[in-house]
Parts: C-alpha cells; sequence; structure tokens
C-alpha cells in the first residue's frame, strides 16, 4: 500500500505581499477581483477593522486596488500571474506612489465609523453656517456610496449667508478640511461674464480707492 501526500494548495498572493497590503493605512479600501464569465467581480482583501479576507488560492484573482476611504476611483495593480515576494518592490513602489498623495490619520476610527462622524459634521455645519448642500445627481440605486461634501451655490446665498459663509472659510488653514471653490467658466454665457467681468471691475476699482486712501 502507497502512502498518499498531501500537496500544498497554490496561492495567488506570496506571505510577504499579504504583510504589505495588510499594513497599507486603515483610510484605503483594499479590493482584489476576480474574472467570472468575462466580468470582474470586487472582494475586500480587508475588513473596514482590519481583519484579512482574502481568498488566497482563489486562483481567478487578476488584480488588486486601492480606494481612498472607498473612494469609487480606484487605483489598480494586474496580476501577471502571482504576486510573488519577488515583486514586492514593484508592487511597493506602485501603491506608495498614490498613498502619499492623500492624507493619513493616527485616528483608531473605522472607515464606517469616519463616514458616519463626516455625514454628522456636515449637518452641523449647514445648521451652523446656515446654508443648505446642493444634490450635484439624483440617487442610483447601483451606487450606494455616500457623499457627505457640502457643495454651495454661491450665487444663491443671501448677503448675510455670503457674509457669514466667507468669514468661515477665510478661517480655514491647511490643517482643515480641503476646500475648493469651481467657477463654471465652461458653461458660461456671454451674458453671464459680461455681468462677472462688471463685478470684476469693481472689485479692482474699489482695491485701488482703497490703496489711494492708505496713501
Amino acid at each position: 500500500m502507497f502512502p498518499f501526500f498531501s500537496r500544498t494548495k497554490k496561492t495567488w498572493i506570496d506571505q510577504p505581499v499579504i504583510d504589505y497590503l495588510m499594513g497599507i493605512n486603515s483610510l484605503f479600501v483594499i479590493y482584489y477581483s476576480i474574472r467570472v464569465n468575462g466580468q470582474s467581480i470586487l472582494f475586500k482583501f480587508r475588513d473596514e477593522r482590519g481583519r484579512f479576507l482574502a481568498d488566497i488560492y482563489d486562483t481567478r484573482a487578476k488584480d488588486v486596488s486601492i480606494g481612498y476611504q472607498g473612494n469609487t476611483m480606484l487605483y489598480t495593480y494586474h496580476i501577471c500571474d502571482r504576486l510573488d515576494a519577488d515583486e514586492l518592490p514593484k508592487i511597493r513602489e506602485f501603491f506608495d506612489s498614490i498613498i502619499k498623495d492623500y492624507p493619513t490619520t493616527n485616528s483608531e476610527l473605522d472607515i464606517n465609523q469616519l463616514t458616519d462622524i463626516q455625514g454628522q459634521f456636515k449637518e452641523q455645519l449647514e445648521d451652523t453656517l446656515q446654508v443648505k448642500s446642493l444634490q450635484l445627481f439624483p440617487p442610483n440605486k447601483y451606487d450606494t456610496s455616500v457623499d457627505n461634501d457640502i457643495h454651495i451655490s454661491i450665487n444663491y446665498l443671501s448677503e448675510q449667508q455670503r457674509e457669514r459663509f466667507t468669514r468661515f472659510l477665510n478661517r480655514l488653514d491647511w490643517d482643515c478640511v480641503d476646500v475648493m471653490v469651481t467657477m463654471h467658466l465652461n458653461n458660461a454665457t456671454e451674458e453671464e461674464i459680461t455681468a462677472t467681468q462688471a463685478e470684476l471691475d469693481m472689485l479692482e476699482m474699489q482695491e485701488r480707492y482703497n490703496e489711494e486712501e492708505e496713501d
């Protein structure tokens, strides 16, 4: 009678690569995808609390991706054959170059908890500043992501709301939430540009007048 020897199942990823991916800042969601009937299906590599989830024996794995706080914009590293330890420097270089452009944190909150806090603070901001955020896109049953960004149409604010809002913006420095103001010149009409030009000219005249007064 011959003994039967069990063969160790082959994984699509080596332990050093797993260790590196698990060490990526908790603000990044990590996915791996498999190919089924010509379609890519995403699975989480770890859960919101940082616990390992991936099936390392699923040889259908085709790539690994990361998204900041679950953002739908993903950065993807494709798997040629498998992610072995020899490829780790290349993998690390790819993801590190992305991670450095995003803010990180020492907080122990998981992403779900952070999302809840963002939503609560959004309500506080709207109440305190007496402004209401616009919904840029209608709800989509296929997109269950949460948009906690605040979108303000300055043109429709009252003078009092504008004054309060701009005073608040003037208080924000580099350590605060990132704020970007967009002027929609791409869709502007000639009349809108003319009216805005008039306001710009008035501002310039006022500044010149103030400078002359100071002299």
